[in-house]
Parts: structure tokens; sequence; C-alpha cells
């Protein structure tokens, strides 16, 4: 009854399936030109049964360093009809001997909305090349010398590793110390050692760290004091000074380092007493191998408390006369004729003391004088004699 059938059709609601995909049902309806119309509905689909592809696909081998602390890989998929998710999964691999270290297989696997898939894997090195880090560096040590090398102090700062610490990423680390050959200073028993210890990984990776152990001598020698001499004066004192210096006046001196050594002595000016008496102070210094000292004084001393030697005065007796007074003068002037010398003045002087004269027959007389000789340090000596008219 007609000539043409137009066709309508009429969209449901599509379904939202997975990814970009969906479903729809449409109404299809004919119309004749008298508006009598029928109707058929039929669904248009859409499927994703297509997998992804790797835009950036896995690596067969990556080498990480740092023990892998920090591992990083982003491969990067994509797909036709939607989202993309990558995921991996760990699995252990052969396990290498360091620096390789352990190995890991990782598989990443890319899935899209749809639960079409791919995978991939990748073989991950670890390594670790990466050196242990300073924690603390070791310290210089240094110590007073005891006599014996010290042994003691030296083993105990090395078992410390002279403070030193270190420490890894990855692994413990194991402590060693190489010293060089002690270099002596001043004696053989001071001098220093040049120590290096060193901090490794378990892969063999190390950091050092300097440091000095040092043995030194500020400590003066010991000493015993020098005695003080004193000499009765006469020929032999040169001699006596000379010894008394050459035994360093007694004094001894030892020091734990090394050996003692005496400077010359420092003679003080000689001061002068009476007659050739006298006395010299004078410093005696010991001196170690490492330049203490240690000083002592002491005092030669020359005394003189010997009398002079006075030969006897001679009795004199002359003629009553007129030059009795003349013949007595000139007898004590003469000290009687004594004679008097001393090994330690340069001059004797000479002085007389009169008795009591005796009452003799006439103008005769009898007196006795004692004629003494003193030097010039108050020692004397006397002699006595009789002068008669």
């Amino acid at each position: 009854c007609s000539e043409y059938v137009s066709w309508d059709y009429e969209e449901g609601v599509p379904s939202d399936d997975c990814g970009d995909t969906f479903s729809i049902d449409v109404t299809f309806t004919a119309t004749d030109d008298c508006g009598n119309s029928a109707s058929t509905t039929a669904t248009f689909s859409t499927e994703d049964t297509t997998d992804p592809y790797w835009i950036n696909p896995p690596q067969v081998e990556v080498v990480f360093d740092d023990c892998g602390e920090n591992l990083v890989e982003n491969p990067t998929a994509g797909d036709l009809c939607g989202e993309v998710l990558v995921t991996y999964v760990d699995a252990p691999g052969f396990s290498g001997a360091c620096p390789e270290g352990e190995n890991i297989i990782r598989t990443y696997t890319a899935i899209d909305e749809c639960g079409n898939y791919i995978t991939g894997q990748t073989i991950i090195k670890v390594l670790d090349t990466t050196d242990p880090y300073l924690l603390t560096p070791a310290d210089n040590s240094t110590v007073e010398c005891d006599g014996s090398g010290n042994e003691a102090e030296y083993q105990a700062w090395l078992a410390n590793y002279g403070g030193f610490t270190a420490a890894d990423n990855c692994s413990e680390v194991t402590y060693s110390y190489e010293a060089s050959a002690f270099e002596e200073d001043c004696s053989e028993f001071t001098g220093t050692y040049n120590v290096v210890f060193t901090a490794e990984d378990e892969c063999g990776n190390t950091v050092s760290s300097v440091a000095k152990f040092t043995i030194e001598d500020t400590t003066d020698p010991v000493s015993v004091d020098a005695m003080d001499m004193t000499v009765e004066c006469g020929p032999d004192n040169a001699q006596a000074y000379y010894d008394w210096l050459m035994n360093y006046g007694g004094a001894s001196a030892s020091d734990a380092c090394s050996e003692v050594m005496w400077g010359e002595p420092n003679e003080g000016d000689f001061l002068a007493a009476c007659g050739f008496t006298g006395s010299h102070t004078v410093t005696f210094t010991a001196y170690d191998e490492c330049g203490n000292d240690a000083s002592t004084s002491a005092t030669f001393t020359i005394v003189d408390t010997t009398d002079p030697v006075v030969t006897d005065a001679m009795d004199m007796t002359v003629e009553c006369g007129e030059n009795v007074e003349g013949d007595y003068a000139a007898w004590l002037s003469s000290n009687g004729g004594a004679t008097a010398s001393d090994d330690c003045s340069e001059y004797v002087s000479w002085d007389y003391e009169e008795g009591v004269p005796s009452d003799d027959c006439g103008d005769t007389f009898s007196i006795d004088v004692t004629f003494t000789a003193t030097d010039d340090c108050g020692n004397s000596a006397s002699t006595t004699a009789t002068f008669s008219t």
C-alpha cells in the first residue's frame, strides 16, 4: 500500500564495559506512507581481546650500585582500548660473590582493564662498589716516654683503632691497621708510629684514616745533688778542685728514656777571702738526649786553719851600758831572730808582748818577750826568748 517505507532508530543507554568497550541496544522502526510502523531491536557491542603493548619494555638486564637500596626501573605499556597497569614480582635469582652481590629476577606484568596482559622479565644485578663512609676519624695520640716502649698504651690505642669508626650501607665492616716502622726521634724510646686504619665492607670496598702514635720525652733527668767540698789551703788545691769538677761535685743523674750527658760546669767567679783562700760556686747540669736538663750547685771552698811555721827566737845578753836600749830595740825589731812562713798568705805580720822585767843587781835586768807571727787568715804561732843585761 505504500511506495516507500521510512526507517528510524532509537538508541538505548550504552553499557559501561571494561576499558573503552561498551554495548548499546538500538530499536529500528519502519513506517509506511499511511503511518503504520513495525520495530525490531538489536545490540551493537565492542570488545577488547587485544593485549597491551610495551612502550618502554623491560630491559633484559640492569645493574644497580649501592646494594640496590634505590632500585628504579620504569617500563611503560599502552593499550588501544583503555588504561594499562604495570606491576612486578621479584624472585631471587642466582647469588654472586662480591662485587656482583645478589641478583633478582623481576617479572613485569602489563594488564589492561579487560584483563588482557603481557609480561616481561629483567635480571637485576645488585652491585656494591661503594666505599664505607667515615663516622669518626682516627685521633693522634701522644704519651710520655716510660723507657720501655710504651707498649701497653700503644697496643690499647691500636685495639681501639685510634677511635676510628666507619659504616656501610650494605654490610658490616671489619677493621684492620697497618703501622709503619718506628721512627726514632731524640732517643731510641721516643718517636712516632704512623698507622693507617682501614674499614672494609664484605665486598672489599674500603675507607681509611691515618693517625700518629707519638712517644715524647719532656721529663727532666733525675739527679742527686752535688756536694760542697772544703779543703785546707795548700799546694794541691788546684788538683783537688779539678778532680772535684771532673766528678761533677759528686752529683749523679739518670733518665728513664735516654743516656745522660754532663755539660761543662758553670764556674762562678772566685770569691777571694783571706790570703789565698776563697770559694767557687759551680753549677753542674745533666742533659738527656731529648734536651731535658737537671742542674745542681755546690761550692768548693779553700780555707786556712793552719798556723804559720815559726823558728824559735834566740835569747840575747848584752853588757850593761849606754847601748842597752838600742840593743833591745834592735832585738825586738828582728823578732828576736825568729822567722815565720805560711803557705797560704803572702805576708806574715809580727807582734810581741813583753813580760815583767826582773830587777837584777845594779841596772841589770832580764825580760821575757813573746813574739807572735800572724798570717792573713788570723792563724798565729809564737816563740819566747829572754833579753838580759
